[in-house]
């Protein structure tokens, strides 16, 4: 998904995961290396040291926990001054940035987010998991913000009508309504076709 905010250009891609040659492939296309933000969800890891995938000569610096069990990255193009940025939250499920810029006398400061929640054990879940609490707690802030994510649950707000919804949605709506956030997406758009069963196509909406 290609999200736009004034002059930022944001790319997210949930790469389940996958060998590193997902993500080389990925970010040897000109469309991503001219982006100003990756937001990557189950990012590919070193099995060595718990790395994620970056180039030293790359277009970006890489923002995210170094630790096997690391769910989110961020990666910034280097265009970014070290004063155009601040890093406010890094762990395995929760990245926080800012971004800062010049717009006529003022500098504007636009906070993204990157998270992952894990899948729900069942749609009933009342119980919110960790990640989810610090996700709902790391919007509440004050300014522009933008939140990027997999968070594993299904509503009709985007999924569309007729769906089950989880009930933790509703929690999850509950603050980005209050922190006046809406969605780029369309209701019920398809972000991912999945393959399974000798071809056969299967589609799904994060």
């Amino acid at each position: 998904m290609i999200g736009q905010k004034g002059d930022l250009r944001i790319i997210q891609y949930n790469v389940w995961k996958s060998a590193n040659k997902v993500i080389i492939e990925f970010m040897t296309q000109d469309e991503v290396r001219s982006a100003d933000i990756l937001a990557i969800q189950e990012p590919w890891r070193n099995p060595f040291n718990g790395e994620g995938y970056n180039p030293s000569r790359g277009p970006f610096r890489l923002i995210e926990a170094r630790t096997a069990g690391t769910r989110v990255s961020i990666y910034l193009n280097r265009r970014f001054r070290d004063e155009d940025f601040e890093i406010l939250k890094v762990s395995k499920d929760l990245i926080s940035i800012a971004i800062l810029a010049e717009e006529g006398d003022k500098r504007v400061r636009t906070t993204i987010h990157n998270g992952y929640n894990p899948p729900p054990e069942s749609k009933s879940v009342r119980e919110e998991p960790q990640q989810l609490v610090e996700l709902r707690n790391a919007i509440e802030i004050r300014g522009p913000q933008i939140l990027l994510g997999d968070f594993n649950l299904h509503h009709p707000r985007w999924r569309g009508e007729g769906i089950i919804k989880h009930r933790l949605a509703d929690n999850l709506l509950e603050s980005t309504d209050r922190a006046g956030l809406a969605s780029l997406l369309s209701q019920g758009l398809i972000t991912r076709k999945l393959v399974v069963n000798k071809g056969q196509a299967n589609e799904r909406v994060q």
